[in-house]
């Protein structure tokens, strides 16, 4: 068996390495500032603290790699697929994110603010404690993820699934999370201090202890008894049987909200899936 590669430390900046084969490869510290790796399989390579600013890692292949404490700030790292690996504390500082994979990442610590992420697939993603300041993260799926005590401050998740997300504790001061999917997700004692929620799906949300003073709720089915606790001074809530236009004295119909994603894209049965391809490809060059 072919032993991985070893560039611990290696000056590889502005190097071409797109399709290169660096499964498992040692490249702890190595700085590959620059560097394009389009299309590289770095299946568990180790990428602890290495420098990968202003990057190209367009359709990479990272699942399971190591990028501890990595250096990721403006790379582009668009339908790279990530999941599974481990960037706790690692830097992706105005990174650019166009349908990358992160199911069931661990960014935890990790600095993600002025994010531009699109339709990404963070299923089950850990990110306790990290910074997404000023990220966008728009039309995205992000169920189940973890945003535990996160700072979250003018935060956009427009159009987005948080479906079962937990965000305890978190500081999401003037975020936006217009139209998004916050069923059964958890605010408990998080900050939402004049943030959006107009038109979000609200359903089994918890806001117990929340601050939600100066928050808009509007176009939702907000339920006061999801939030035993929390502060709603100047908030907007939602008001039943008015509408903007028309003649006086009209309701609006009845609309059951339903989830960007129905029936979820969970973590598991994508893993199950994962495994089922990984394995008809074993049989395959058997």
């Amino acid at each position: 068996m072919e032993q991985p590669e070893d560039l611990r430390g290696q000056d590889l900046r502005q190097q071409d390495l797109s399709g290169r084969d660096l499964r498992r490869a040692d490249l702890r510290a190595a700085d590959l500032s620059g560097a394009i790796l389009d299309d590289a399989d770095l299946e568990g390579a180790d990428l602890r603290d290495a420098i990968l600013e202003d990057a190209s890692l367009i359709g990479a292949y990272l699942v399971g790699a190591r990028l501890q404490a990595a250096h990721l700030g403006n790379a582009d790292l668009g339908e790279a697929n990530l999941s599974r690996a481990d960037l706790t504390e690692a830097s992706l500082r105005a990174a650019v994110l166009d349908a990358t994979r992160l199911i069931e990442a661990v960014l935890d610590r990790a600095d993600l603010g002025q994010v531009v992420a699109r339709d990404v697939l963070a299923v089950g993603a850990s990110l306790a404690g990290a910074c997404l300041e000023g990220a966008r993260f728009i039309r995205s799926d992000l169920s189940y993820a973890r945003f535990e005590q996160a700072r979250l401050a003018d935060f956009t998740g427009d159009r987005s699934s948080f479906h079962g997300a937990t965000f305890e504790r978190a500081d999401a001061g003037d975020a936006s999370f217009e139209f998004a999917d916050l069923s059964a997700a958890s605010f408990a004692h998080a900050v939402l201090r004049e943030a959006s929620l107009i038109g979000a799906t609200l359903q089994g949300a918890d806001f117990a202890g929340a601050d939600l003073t100066g928050a808009d709720l509007n176009w939702t089915a907000f339920d006061a008894r999801s939030a035993t606790g929390a502060r709603l001074e100047h908030a907007r809530l939602p008001q039943a049987g008015r509408i903007a236009f028309g003649p006086k004295g009209v309701v609006p119909p009845e609309i059951e909200a339903q989830p960007m994603f129905p029936g979820g894209l969970g973590a598991a049965d994508l893993a199950a899936k994962a495994s089922e391809r990984r394995r008809r490809a074993g049989g395959a060059d058997g």
